[in-house]
């Protein structure tokens, strides 16, 4: 009995969990909005294999509406790991955050094995660019996704690296390179690290790989929706 009584426990959850997941496939702001987001966000960056994002290509979606307001943020992962965050207000929508997650500017390898630091330390072998290419790589994006270059400060530029315990690979590089541009608004006292005001910052990030050319990530900090200013 006790046995009967799990299974169908679990067949009650399953169908629960199946009902959510088509359920999340017919929500209109997925349909109407996340999705082709997404597909914008893709064909802007110039990633010419998502010319028709859908439903199959789905792994995990979710919606948080505001209490206070019209709007919401949603959050959609692909099956090949790519996630994107939408943010709403009223009738104004965009993509805020765009990461690839199949290449990566950082890595933490605290409770790495030795074959996985030695994996990702071997990944610099692979690199095809110093910063000044970068550099070029990373405004074409910032160009194409929709930003001018007037109306921020000078962009910063950091070369990707991991970390690990392991005392004889502590840390290393990475073909990775992340570009950021401060709003041309944001004082030298904000950016100050030790006051601890630069993370709040309007600001774009952008991560480009070393390997491919392809866009690691984007981040649109405390901007806007669909402009710098």
């Amino acid at each position: 009995m006790k046995l009967k009584c799990l299974l169908l426990l679990g067949l009650s959850l399953a169908i629960s969990v199946s009902a959510e997941v088509a359920t999340n496939m017919t929500d209109a702001y997925l349909l109407q909005t996340m999705l082709p987001l997404a597909q914008q966000f893709c064909s802007k960056a110039g990633m010419t294999n998502f010319t028709q994002i859908n439903t199959n290509q789905v792994k995990r979606y979710r919606r948080e509406d505001f209490n206070d307001r019209p709007g919401c943020m949603a959050d959609l992962t692909l099956t090949n790991k790519y996630h994107f965050s939408s943010h709403t207000e009223k009738d104004r929508s965009e993509i805020w955050i765009f990461q690839q997650n199949q290449q990566k500017s950082y890595y933490s390898l605290n409770d790495a094995p030795v074959e996985k630091i030695k994996a990702v330390q071997a990944l610099l072998k692979q690199n095809k660019l110093n910063e000044k290419k970068a550099l070029v790589l990373a405004r074409k994006y910032f160009t194409s996704l929709g930003h001018d270059e007037k109306n921020f400060r000078p962009p910063e530029i950091i070369q990707g690296y991991w970390v690990s315990g392991n005392i004889k690979y502590p840390s290393g590089r990475l073909p990775a390179y992340t570009v950021t541009w401060y709003r041309k608004d944001v004082t030298k006292e904000q950016l100050n690290p030790m006051t601890g005001e630069v993370y709040r910052q309007p600001s774009i990030d952008i991560a480009v790989s070393g390997i491919d050319s392809s866009l690691i990530s984007y981040h649109k900090n405390f901007l806007p929706i669909g402009s710098d200013f």
